[in-house]
């Protein structure tokens, strides 16, 4: 083998926020097995990563900080109700990921709350990505209409 012989494929890209949030809710609905409790805290896992996954790529720099000071950010980037559920549903869903003797784990209507909210959430994120494209698109045209042809 030669050393400039690539060892494999390529790495995929990992998956996006609303693809960990369809497996969230296929786990958590049941479609994927019967794995009892097990299902919803994988659930919840898939889900926090989908809001997360979510946010970064909204701000790429946020994968260095914790998730509380992520979620602060997040409060100044979108309408302060959906930053609020925003991080009521991240903190449910770390806590649900764990296993708790002395708690319950969520109920299947509670997770699929939970991913509603996330799903609002990568919508929001969405829409602010999709403004500032437009935004952009609008500041080129108007350059481009403003000059003068040389």
């Amino acid at each position: 083998m030669s050393p400039t012989a690539p060892a494999g494929p390529a790495p995929a890209a990992p998956p996006s926020a609303e693809e960990l949030l369809a497996h969230a809710r296929r786990l958590s609905t049941g479609d994927v097995a019967d794995l009892g409790a097990t299902a919803n805290r994988a659930a919840a896992l898939l889900g926090r990563s989908a809001l997360e996954e979510a946010i970064w790529s909204l701000f790429p720099g946020l994968r260095q900080v914790s998730g509380r000071a992520m979620l602060i950010v997040l409060n100044g980037a979108l309408r302060s109700d959906v930053a609020r559920r925003a991080t009521l549903a991240w903190g449910r869903l770390s806590a649900a990921s764990h296993h708790h003797v002395y708690e319950m784990p969520p109920t299947a209507a509670e997770m699929a709350n939970l991913l509603d909210t996330v799903h609002d959430v990568i919508d929001a994120i969405r829409e602010r990505q999709e403004r500032a494209i437009a935004r952009k698109q609008a500041e080129v045209a108007a350059r481009a209409g403003g000059a003068s042809p040389a």
